[in-house]
C-alpha cells in the first residue's frame, strides 16, 4: 500500500513559510519604442558652389515594441540653410514596430570654395533617448 506523501513532507519542509527570492524576475508588461538610423554620419565630398549633390537617405527603424512617433526633422549648426531635407518621414508620423520611414538629404552650398559645410540632422521621437543626431560634412568645391 502506497502511502501519501505531501510536498512539505518530502521536502522536509515541517511548517509552511513563503519562498522570497531577492531580484526574482518579473515580467514587464511595459511596451518601449525604439528609433534605429539606417546612419549615424552623411559624408557628402565635395560639391560643386551653386550645384546640388544627390539625395542621401536615413532610414528611421522603429526596433522597439510600440509605436514610434516622429515629432521633429530639423538641421542645425552654421551651415544648416545649405541642406536641404525631403522625404517619408514628415512629422507627426507614427511607426509600428519594424517599420521604416525615408529621409532624404541634399546639399546645396553656397559657400566659398575649400569651406566645410557641417550640420546636424536631429530627428525628435517620443523615444529614449528623444533625439536621433546624423552628422552632414561636405565642402564646397
Amino acid at each position: 500500500m502506497r502511502t501519501r506523501v505531501s510536498w512539505r513532507e518530502w521536502l522536509g519542509v515541517t511548517a509552511f513559510a513563503p519562498l522570497m527570492i531577492a531580484g526574482a524576475w518579473t515580467p514587464s508588461t511595459a511596451a518601449a519604442q525604439a528609433a534605429h538610423p539606417s546612419r549615424t554620419e552623411i559624408q557628402f565630398g565635395y560639391i560643386a558652389r551653386g550645384r546640388a549633390s544627390p539625395a542621401q537617405p536615413v532610414f528611421v527603424t522603429n526596433t522597439g515594441d510600440a509605436p514610434l512617433t516622429i515629432s521633429g526633422i530639423s538641421v542645425t549648426g552654421a551651415r544648416a540653410a545649405d541642406y536641404v531635407v525631403s522625404g517619408e518621414c514628415g512629422p507627426p508620423i507614427s511607426l509600428a514596430p519594424t517599420e521604416r520611414c525615408r529621409i532624404d538629404v541634399v546639399l546645396q552650398s553656397s559657400g566659398s570654395p575649400g569651406s566645410a559645410v557641417y550640420a546636424d540632422l536631429v530627428v525628435t521621437t517620443n523615444a529614449t533617448p528623444s533625439t536621433i543626431t546624423v552628422g552632414l560634412r561636405g565642402r564646397v568645391d
